[in-house]
């Protein structure tokens, strides 16, 4: 149960932190368009 939830928050932050870096190189390429 314990293993369970930590996987899941684990994968929560990963997807966030996923996230957060395609935002940060759509925001840095943005100007070239």
């Amino acid at each position: 149960m314990e293993t369970k939830i930590f996987l899941q928050e684990t994968t929560l932050n990963l997807v966030r932190s996923i996230a957060i870096m395609d935002s940060d190189l759509f925001m840095w390429n943005a100007p070239k368009f």
